[in-house]
C-alpha cells in the first residue's frame, strides 16, 4: 500500500488473476446466456445499470447479444461495448469467477457494481473522464489493451501529464 497505492501511477500485476476461472469462462456466449431475453439480469441492467454503446450503433444489450456471427468476428463492423453489472444474482454468479485481487486491501472492495467491457481489437472507448472515488482496477482476460491516461486539470503541475501502458491476458492494472 505504501509503495504503490495512491501514487497516481499505474501498476500492472502479472499474477493478479491467480485462482480465477473468469479467463476460461467469460466470453460472448457465456454472457449471452446470463443476459438472455426476459432474464432478471438483463432487466436489472436495463433498469438500474448502464450500457455503453460507444461507436457501435447498438442501443441495448439485447441488440448486442443478437449480432450476426460475421459482426461478432469483426467481418462486418467494429464493435466495443460495456455495461455495469450492479448486483443481484448475476453479480454473484460473475463474482464466483473472480475476486478482489490479492494485492488490494478489502477496504477497496466497496461496491457490487462491476464493469464489463468487450470488443474487437482496435479503438475502444473515446477519451473520457471516469469519476471514481477510490482506487480502481482492471483485469485483462484476453487480448491486449492500451491505456492512455491524461492529467486532469486539478492535477496539472503535480502529476505526469500523459501515461501510456499496455496490459495483456492475465494481468491486472491498478489505476
Amino acid at each position: 500500500m505504501e509503495k504503490y497505492a495512491y501514487t497516481m501511477q499505474p501498476v500492472v500485476v502479472t499474477d493478479g488473476q491467480r485462482n480465477w476461472t473468469a479467463r476460461e469462462t467469460f466470453n460472448y456466449e457465456y454472457f449471452k446466456g446470463i443476459y438472455s431475453p426476459g432474464s432478471e439480469a438483463l432487466k436489472t441492467v436495463n433498469e438500474r445499470c448502464q450500457f455503453f454503446q460507444y461507436n457501435t450503433n447498438m442501443s441495448s444489450m439485447e441488440e448486442f447479444f443478437n449480432i450476426s456471427q460475421n459482426r461478432l468476428e469483426g467481418n462486418e463492423d467494429h464493435w466495443y461495448i460495456g455495461w455495469s453489472n450492479c448486483g443481484g444474482k448475476s453479480g454473484n454468479m460473475l463474482r464466483g469467477h473472480y475476486k478482489l485481487p490479492y494485492f488490494l486491501p478489502v477496504e477497496l472492495d466497496h461496491s457490487m457494481r462491476d464493469w464489463i467491457f468487450m470488443g474487437l481489437p482496435g479503438p475502444g472507448a473515446p477519451m473520457h473522464v471516469d469519476f471514481v472515488h477510490a482506487s480502481s482496477w482492471q483485469a485483462q482476460l484476453s487480448g491486449y489493451k492500451k491505456w492512455t491516461l491524461s492529467t486532469p486539470p486539478e492535477c496539472f503541475g503535480t502529476c505526469t501529464r500523459h501515461i501510456e501502458f499496455v496490459v495483456g491476458p492475465g494481468e491486472i492494472s491498478n489505476v
